[in-house]
Formats: structure tokens, C-alpha cells, sequence
């Protein structure tokens, strides 16, 4: 009973995150006519968004950022910033059939504060009974 609750606990949450993270990675390095189309307006920035902010509830859950200094979620914050303007610029510069897109970036950066508030809201419970 001591290891299944031992994997229950942080360790999963990072691994989970990092497996998601790879996932995710390949996904958006895969070259666009590879991917399914989908013809509704805006899909591609609403695709960003939920993409960014389950990294960041994944990310902050892994590092259980409820419990943590506010400069955890600053960097948590930059990290994803910079990681989602690398990715803009892989698409544009190495990947065939893919370019980059400013709007992408804005995109990411709300899905960012959007996994924010969702996290935030998630934990409010757990931070209040402790």
C-alpha cells in the first residue's frame, strides 16, 4: 500500500507532466500535413490556449505550486513563454510545412495565465483546509 501511494504522490505528477510534455512537443513539431484539418474559425489560437494551459496546471502540479513562493510561478511562467516562442521559431526555421506565428505566441501566453487562473482555482480548496 506504502508504493501505490507513493506513486500517487509527486513523482507521478512530474512524469506525467514530462510524458505530456514530449507529446505535446512532437505534436507541435510535426509537420502540418501530417495533422488532421479542422475547418472552424480560430481553431488553430484555441488549439494554443487549452495546449498552454495544460502544461502550466501540469507543470504546477508536478512542482505543487500552491505550496510555493510566488517566484516559482513567475518562472514557471517564463519558462512556458520561452518554450512556446522556440517552438514558433522550430516551425517557422526547421520544420517543413509549418511557420511560425506571432499570434501563436499571444495565444500561448493566455493559455499560460488561463492554466493560471484554473490551477489557482483548483487548489483554492486544498490551500484553505490546510
Amino acid at each position: 500500500m506504502k508504493n501505490i501511494r507513493h506513486l500517487s504522490g509527486r513523482r507521478l505528477r512530474f512524469w506525467c507532466a514530462v510524458v505530456c510534455q514530449i507529446i505535446l512537443t512532437g505534436l507541435m513539431l510535426t509537420p502540418a500535413s501530417d495533422l488532421p484539418k479542422i475547418e472552424l474559425p480560430m481553431w488553430d489560437k484555441w488549439a494554443h490556449l487549452a495546449v498552454y494551459a495544460l502544461m502550466f496546471v501540469l507543470w504546477a502540479r508536478a512542482f505543487t505550486l500552491a505550496y510555493m513562493p510566488d517566484r516559482r510561478v513567475l518562472a514557471l511562467i517564463l519558462v512556458l513563454t520561452v518554450y512556446g516562442i522556440a517552438i514558433e521559431v522550430l516551425q517557422d526555421q526547421v520544420i517543413i510545412n509549418r511557420t511560425g506565428d506571432s499570434a501563436d505566441v499571444v495565444a500561448n501566453i493566455f493559455g499560460i495565465l488561463a492554466g493560471l487562473l484554473l490551477y489557482s482555482w483548483w487548489e483554492r480548496p486544498r490551500i484553505s483546509k490546510s
